[in-house]
């Protein structure tokens, strides 16, 4: 069997106290986990912290929701075939094979292939919406929602993901949400390789929700509960998709209504929280007593639509950037017996991958200080920056010119706004008369503005 798991980490904000187990069958198990293994779950009741160890295996789990927050996503896809062994060789997993196995219908053979492509390069947000859009028309919605969920927190305004992600609540079969994300005020951005067949691969899998009161009213409890700790630990997307689906099933119940109309504004769907609301009230009777809650429930719709008039329509970003800057200032040095510098360097991108920066600096050799100028070019791949310059280095009754070559590890923070970068510096003298140097500098680099685009 071969079995994927995908696994997140938020920080929690409210204290939760026990995992969920959460089957296929959608029942959930309040319980504390002892140990996974490819085959069982071993686990006590929440109820019985001292009770017996039960087992259950994970064919018949769909996801495990921890109590800090973290999510382990089960799924199992058919037996693999001969075709498998190919793509996942290194050697065949680039992303024109993947994008050919997806148009040719062969969804299992594209999830491999995509999985080889987004281990390889997991920042990358194209290939990340491309894999979870795979999981999805492969069925499995969890687990393409799981790996969607933390670039639709960081980069909502992202056209692909907003493309990708309103797909795959289509192909879940939840359209009003699919046209929710489809109206946000930025505009979908469908990849060129799919944009003549996404409508025909859309219908050819979209999946259809079970029929009403399908679930029973227990599951329903324990539906809403797991969408409330889904919103509680910031994960709207995985929240609407179960409170979608409880809303389906018992239209007539008002409190799902309630929780979907907060996931839904935490995803920016506020037109959508809003129509919510109007349903919640609609169904939560006419009794004198609830007549103050209705009241309230009405503001909160007046509010979620006076949101949504004044919506402004948001910047385009791209997460695929190394940084979002235009400007940069760096400052580092190096110390060492005898020798010793301090450098900092300021300057522009000339493109999305490259900077042009102006240098200035002291350095000291067996005691004797000098001042160093000079320009140099950098560049950057992933998480390698290289570059290189020419310097002056003057003092008393000494000048000499230096070409410069550094390279090495550039640590990016998570906002992309400053990384710590560690580089071998060599530093060629162009006169027989004066030495070379050469040794490890280490210092910080902060970004400023918006970056231009390559050319």
């Amino acid at each position: 069997m071969w079995l994927m798991i995908i696994t997140i980490s938020v920080v929690p904000q409210i204290g939760l106290s026990q995992d969920l187990i959460i089957k296929k069958d959608r029942t959930i198990i309040e319980s504390a986990v002892i140990s996974v293994t490819s085959e069982t779950i071993e686990f006590r009741k929440y109820s019985e912290s001292n009770g017996s160890v039960y087992t259950i295996p994970v064919t018949s789990v769909g996801s495990i929701l921890y109590q800090d927050g973290r999510k382990m996503t089960f799924d199992a896809p058919p037996a693999t075939n001969q075709t498998y062994s190919s793509a996942l060789n290194p050697g065949t997993a680039t992303l024109d094979n993947a994008h050919q196995m997806v148009l040719r219908g062969r969804m299992d053979e594209a999830a491999m292939l995509y999985s080889v492509l987004h281990k390889a390069d997991s920042s990358n947000a194209s290939i990340t919406g491309e894999f979870a859009y795979t999981l999805a028309l492969c069925g499995w919605f969890d687990a393409a929602l799981a790996l969607i969920e933390p670039y639709w927190t960081e980069f909502s305004n992202y056209p692909q993901i907003v493309f990708f992600t309103s797909q795959i609540f289509a192909l879940a079969g939840y359209t009003d949400i699919a046209t929710g994300l489809a109206t946000l005020p930025v505009q979908r951005q469908i990849p060129s390789w799919l944009s003549k067949d996404s409508d025909r691969i859309l219908q050819n899998n979209r999946r259809l929700l079970p029929a009403p009161c399908s679930m029973s009213r227990e599951v329903l409890v324990d539906q809403v509960k797991l969408a409330n700790r889904l919103t509680a630990i910031r994960q709207p997307l995985q929240a609407i998709a179960v409170f979608g689906l409880a809303v389906q099933q018992y239209p007539d119940e008002y409190l799902p209504w309630i929780g979907y109309s907060i996931a839904l504004e935490n995803t920016g769907l506020t037109a959508l929280a809003a129509l919510a609301v109007e349903n919640a009230i609609a169904h939560i009777g006419n009794q004198p007593e609830k007549q103050q809650f209705k009241n309230l429930l009405s503001e909160r719709s007046a509010e979620l639509i006076k949101k949504q008039n004044m919506q402004p329509k948001q910047p385009l970003s791209d997460p695929n950037n190394t940084t979002a800057a235009g400007a940069m200032v760096y400052a580092g040095g190096m110390l060492t017996t005898g020798f010793s510098s301090f450098n900092m360097r300021m300057g522009v991108y000339v493109a999305q991958m490259s900077n042009v920066t102006i240098d200035a600096g002291i350095q000291s050799i067996s005691g004797t200080a000098r001042v160093n100028l000079g320009t140099s070019v950098y560049n950057r791949y992933k998480k390698l920056v290289y570059g290189t310059g020419v310097n002056a280095s003057l003092g008393k009754s000494y000048s000499a010119v230096y070409l410069k070559f550094s390279a090495g590890p550039s640590f990016m923070n998570r906002r992309k706004t400053a990384s710590l970068d560690i580089f071998w510096d060599i530093n060629l003298s162009t006169s027989k008369k004066y030495p070379s140097t050469f040794g490890f500098s280490i210092g910080r680099s902060i970004y400023f503005g918006k970056r231009k685009a390559s050319r």
